[in-house]
């Protein structure tokens, strides 16, 4: 019964010590600077209209089978 009670108070253990863990790796996560450059989701805003327009033309044409 002993063996049962340790059992579980290592397992109770090492799962709060895990999600003490996941927390404090989760909390450096979003600690970034908003101006880096992994933060690429504003900085790709920039491309025209008809620039993507023409892109995706240029795509059609390839996969209806001008590209084979």
């Amino acid at each position: 019964m002993t063996t049962l009670l340790n059992v579980k108070a290592r397992l109770a253990k090492v799962l709060l010590i895990g999600g003490c863990l996941m927390l404090l790796s989760a909390n450096a996560a979003f600690a970034a600077p908003e101006n880096s450059p992994g933060n690429t989701a504003q900085s790709n805003q920039a491309v025209s209209q008809e620039d993507l327009l023409q892109k995706q033309q240029e795509i059609d044409s390839y996969v209806a089978g001008e590209g084979q």
